[in-house]
């Protein structure tokens, strides 16, 4: 255990933490306060809380919604969602206090709009709910979008053509009579061999990205992560990241700019690929 060793604090430290402790974050101040010491005498975020702890400081300050603020609510929470309000009012700029002479402004989150309607007595109806919803979807403001009311029904985006090929949560897909389907199992069905009902196609090297026709594999779904795949898949991930390494040192960087960038992309995956696979294996081991 290290010994505690006194900080010797300045008149102008404590000047300086005692100005910009309400508008700074812990890591600014620290950074600025040691900007100020001589080498030798840098300080740790522990020893900072503690002197700040010691100077009654505290980052309680309350800043009150400004009349402006309010009645910009009271006007238009009928028609704008919680974080499209909150980002306007933040930008608005309006809500602020006076602190030690600096202009500090509130921000605004969707938590602090669902509070001050709470307050207000502000409720919407089904029916507003349902224009706001149908709002953020133009506004990019809505996360889930249905069937019946999205962005492509609308006519806002257009509609992926056939065989379009997509990437989507790290797995690729395809296009095919209107809907996604898993690339490999569509290429593996059409180009290799039928699929037997009840079977799956696997990728022998555990890379779902790498949809080669020599990585792809097809059998029943029974054992589908046996430790037995997961050995057989390392040669394979070690040989791809010798191939890259190899053909990396030949290529122009200028010309093949794209090329390079999505091979250090793929070298990254494989070998956090092999990483995962060998704690898999060694927990399996373990047991």
């Amino acid at each position: 255990m290290k010994p505690k060793i006194a900080v010797n604090w300045e008149p102008i430290d404590i000047y300086f933490i005692k100005q910009h402790f309400p508008v700074m974050t812990w890591s600014e101040l620290l950074d600025a306060v040691n900007a100020i010491r001589p080498a030798s005498g840098q300080v740790e975020i522990s020893a900072l809380r503690h002197q700040v702890k010691r100077m009654g400081l505290t980052k309680g300050i309350q800043i009150r919604w400004s009349e402006q603020d309010i009645r910009f609510l009271q006007k238009n929470y009928t028609k704008i969602g919680n974080v499209e309000m909150a980002e306007i009012l933040t930008k608005k700029r309006r809500t602020f206090r006076m602190i030690n002479g600096k202009k500090v402004c509130r921000t605004f989150t969707k938590k602090h709009i669902e509070k001050k309607m709470v307050l207000l007595g502000l409720h919407r109806t089904p029916e507003q709910i349902l224009a706001i919803k149908r709002r953020n979807l133009t506004t990019t403001n809505s996360r889930v979008l249905t069937s019946e009311d999205n962005l492509w029904t609308r006519g806002i985006l257009k509609a992926s053509e056939e065989e379009t090929v997509k990437i989507w949560k790290g797995k690729r897909y395809i296009k095919i009579n209107g809907s996604f389907t898993p690339y490999a199992r569509w290429f593996y069905h059409n180009f290799i061999e039928r699929i037997p009902k009840g079977w799956m196609v696997y990728h022998l090297d555990c890379d779902i990205l790498n949809d080669e026709p020599d990585n792809l594999a097809c059998s029943p779904r029974v054992g589908w992560h046996s430790s037995e795949r997961y050995r057989n898949a390392l040669p394979l991930l070690a040989a791809r990241e010798e191939k890259i390494l190899q053909q990396l040192p030949t290529m122009n960087y200028d010309k093949q700019r794209a090329e390079i960038k999505q091979m250090h992309t793929d070298l990254n995956r494989v070998r956090k690929l092999q990483q995962n696979i060998k704690i898999k294996l060694d927990k399996r081991d373990n047991k």
